[in-house]
């Protein structure tokens, strides 16, 4: 295997990790009494505020940018920042956790699919093997197993798949703007355009309460921070040196790792077919990094 390719799978293996940690932090803060949707908007604005800030004293030639590509800036930040923040959101007001995250995680295959006709990425019996075993992976994890914690509602149904595909949008257009444009630059601007956008959500929204103890504050900029700047941006430079497809498929050990992580934080229980979807995800990671590249 090539040295770009090993860096690739460290750095999407970092970005997951970082990820992994989102379902913890975000339950410390619901417990502090902070909406959720406050939460996805201030950690969209301050992840634009630290990032912007960063550049403009360090690298400010990064967010220099051509007029032509703002659209494509604008549409990547509206689809991979806000729709992915607010429709995984709000498919949880509707459906359970369950639900959300077997339908979300269908977005490897979409990607690996797309990528095809678009990058002209394989799809040899390998890749499709570690697809398959990956997504089988993550229904146990998400315990799909269990009738009783799948809730089919149509409207938390169509919000989780609109969540898939900002997903699936995020690896492609990522992939399509790289060849032009730095990856921080990218996620910059994603966050400018979702930040904004997200926050004209909130505010539409209502009265909000802000008077929060510094401890939820602090959480959020974390999640600014780690699994919003750091997990994106190195993520897209993975990408720089992976297949979308490939990337996508290494992802799955997010609901894994956010299991583990679940457990040994909160306590909370990990049942034996959840243990099994855990080792088939990691199969699955295995046989695509072992896979020998088509051509």
């Amino acid at each position: 295997m090539r040295g770009g390719q090993v860096g690739g799978y460290l750095l999407v293996l970092i970005a997951v990790i970082l990820w992994s940690g989102l379902g913890v932090v975000g339950k410390g803060l619901y417990r502090l009494g902070v909406e959720p949707l406050t939460v996805v908007t201030f950690r969209a604005l301050f992840a634009c505020g630290l990032i912007f800030t960063t550049l403009v004293l360090f690298k400010p030639g990064l967010l220099l940018v051509q007029a032509r590509q703002f659209p494509a800036l604008v549409l990547y930040g509206l689809v991979a920042v806000a729709l992915n923040y607010a429709s995984y959101f709000y498919a949880l007001k509707y459906t359970t956790v369950t639900t959300a995250i077997v339908i979300v995680y269908a977005h490897p295959a979409l990607v690996a699919l797309l990528a095809r006709p678009i990058f002209g990425e394989p799809l040899d019996r390998w890749k499709l093997l570690a697809l398959s075993l990956t997504l089988g992976g993550v229904f146990l994890v998400a315990q799909g197993y269990a009738p009783e914690r799948f809730a089919l509602n149509l409207r938390g149904v169509l919000l989780a798949l609109a969540a898939s595909l900002a997903i699936t949008f995020y690896n492609l257009m990522g992939k399509r703007l790289l060849r032009d444009l730095n990856s921080w630059a990218i996620i910059a601007y994603g966050f400018l355009f979702g930040g904004a956008f997200l926050a004209s959500w909130w505010g539409w929204q209502g009265e909000h309460r802000l008077a929060y103890p510094g401890l939820a504050w602090g959480l959020i900029a974390f999640l600014a921070l780690f699994p919003s700047i750091l997990a994106y941006g190195l993520y897209l430079r993975a990408l720089k040196h992976l297949e979308a497809g490939q990337a996508a498929i290494i992802s799955t050990l997010e609901p894994v790792l956010a299991s583990l992580l679940a457990f040994l934080a909160l306590g909370e229980l990990v049942e034996p077919p959840q243990l099994l979807g855990g080792l088939l995800v990691l199969a699955g990671v295995v046989i695509l990094q072992a896979r020998r590249p088509s051509g």
